[in-house]
C-alpha cells in the first residue's frame, strides 16, 4: 500500500484530526525512508529515540528492537501501540525539549545510556530549540528532516561545527509529506565530534558546557572580541553574537 493511502486510512480508522498547532506533516516518501534507514544503520543493540512518532507507520520501518518514542499528541498513542505490537517501546507523553532536559539530568548519573541513535521529522516550530540543546545530549548518530532554510543557517556555523559533523543526504520536497508543509526540507545526518580540533572548538565547547553563569557572563565580551579580531574564518560581528546567543549568555 502506498504510504499516502496508508496514512489517510490510519487517520480515518482512528478518527484522528491533524493538529496544525503541532506542525504535523506525515512523511510519505519511500525513498526518504530508505535513506533514513541507511543513515541510521540500526543494529540489534541500538536504542532509537524518535521525536514525533506520529502514526508509527514510519517507525515500524526503522525499529530493530528497542525504541523511545516521543509523541505529545495523545491521539497517536493507540495507533503507535498497534503498529509496533511486539516491539520493545516506551512512549513519552511530553514535549521533546522537556524530555531532553530530563535526559540531561539522567545522564549525570552512572547508568546505561537511554538511547544512542535519534531520528525525527522535526516539527518546524521546535527545530531551533532542539538544536540548541542537542550538543549536551549523549548520542552517536542523529538523522533529521529539517527545514531547508534552517539547514542553511546551521551548515558552516562555527558553533555547530564545534560539536557536530553535519552531512546533507537528500532534499525532501514538499510533496513528500501529508499534508504538504509550506517550506522545503532536507534530510541530514549528524555525528558527534568528541575531539577538540582547534582552539575555537575548545573555547566554544568549554563556554557552552560551563554551568557557572557568572563565569559565562564575564567571558562573554572577551569571546566576542576574540571571534571578531582573531578568528581566521571570516566570522562577522553578527555571527559572534549569534554564537553567544546559542551559548545562552544573556546580553
Amino acid at each position: 500500500m502506498e504510504l499516502l493511502e496508508e496514512t489517510k486510512q490510519l487517520l480515518k480508522k482512528y478518527n484522528i484530526k491533524i493538529n496544525p498547532s503541532l506542525d504535523q506533516h506525515f512523511l510519505i516518501d519511500k525513498n526518504a525512508i530508505k535513506e533514513i534507514k541507511k543513515a541510521l544503520q540500526l543494529k540489534k543493540d541500538d536504542v532509537l529515540l524518535e521525536i514525533g512518532s506520529g502514526l508509527g507507520n514510519i517507525t515500524k520501518e526503522l525499529i530493530v528492537s528497542k525504541a523511545i518514542l516521543v509523541e505529545i499528541d495523545q491521539q497517536m498513542h493507540p495507533v503507535i501501540e498497534e503498529q509496533l505490537k511486539g516491539k520493545e517501546i516506551v512512549i513519552i507523553k511530553k514535549p521533546a525539549f522537556k524530555y531532553l532536559i530530563d535526559v540531561l539530568e539522567d545522564q549525570k548519573k552512572p547508568r546505561v545510556k537511554a538511547f544512542n541513535k535519534i531520528y525525527s521529522n522535526l516539527p518546524f516550530t521546535s527545530t531551533e530549540s532542539l538544536f540548541t540543546i542537542l550538543p549536551k545530549v549523549q548520542f552517536e548518530t542523529a538523522v533529521f528532516i529539517i527545514p531547508e532554510n534552517y539547514f542553511n543557517k546551521v551548515i558552516g556555523n562555527i558553533f555547530y561545527e564545534a560539536f557536530f559533523d553535519i552531512q546533507k543526504i537528500i532534499d525532501v520536497p514538499k510533496q513528500s509529506f501529508y499534508p504538504e508543509p509550506d517550506a522545503k526540507s532536507v534530510l541530514i545526518k549528524i555525528t558527534k565530534v568528541e575531539e577538540i580540533r582547534d582552539y575555537v572548538d575548545f573555547i566554544i565547547k568549554d563556554l557552552y558546557l560551563q554551568n557557572d553563569k557568572k563565569l559565562k557572563n564575564a567571558l562573554r565580551e572577551v569571546f566576542i572580541s576574540f571571534v571578531e579580531k582573531y578568528l581566521n574564518r571570516n566570522a562577522t560581528k553578527n555571527e559572534a553574537r549569534e554564537i553567544i546567543s546559542l551559548l545562552n549568555i544573556p546580553e
